[in-house]
């Protein structure tokens, strides 16, 4: 049987998903009764990443994408922290785009923190997560930031990114910045220097 990963997070990104093994081509999805927010605490790097939870009514757009079971194994090891889930095709808005007889798979944070002072989200990280979405579109980028909940204590590591799979470019964070700037104004305001 054929397995894909819906990803929401680090895993939007072609890059970070190519750190860790082989996939097919990322189809961009919006699944439904999935809600995402900022709520895994990382404690290796002393941070908080994205989750998300079963509930009812919500919305969390992402990608699907093919794995051998090889590969779903090293995405286990990688998402540690996480349970992985089975999401049946019709929890997505286009479950045509999942082929017969295929195990959508995602993974879900087994322990809920909202980010901290102590435990921040890492720009490092963000970016990882913005860069994926802009390979869908500004529409699908703000997506990302309307249907993500529970925003704060943002810092900005990138002169010594704490994420393991960091974007190895400068080039876009005066982009990103505005992005920022546009869709969570109070919380860049209040990035503060790792």
């Amino acid at each position: 049987m054929d397995n894909y990963i819906f990803g929401y997070g680090s895993l939007i990104c072609s890059d970070s998903r190519d750190r860790t093994g082989q996939t097919g081509e990322a189809i961009a999805v919006t699944a439904l009764d999935i809600s995402r927010s900022w709520s895994v605490p990382v404690e290796a790097s002393k941070t908080t990443a994205v989750g998300a939870l079963e509930s009812v009514g919500s919305q969390c757009n992402g990608v699907i994408f093919p794995v051998s079971d090889d590969n779903l194994e090293k995405f286990d090891i990688r998402e540690v922290g996480y349970d992985r889930i089975i999401l049946p095709p019709e929890r997505f808005t286009r479950p045509s785009l999942i082929p017969k007889g295929t195990q959508v798979w995602t993974y879900v944070g087994h322990r809920i923190q909202q980010p901290t002072c102590d435990m921040p989200i890492a720009q490092s990280y963000l970016d990882v997560i913005i860069n994926g979405c802009m390979q869908f579109g500004q529409e699908y980028v703000e997506d990302f930031f309307r249907l993500t909940q529970h925003w704060g204590h943002l810092v900005d590591d990138r002169h010594a990114p704490v994420y393991k799979r960091p974007i190895t470019t400068h080039a876009h964070h005066e982009q990103f910045d505005a992005l920022l700037a546009k869709m969570i104004p109070a919380q860049l305001a209040n990035r503060r220097k790792l």
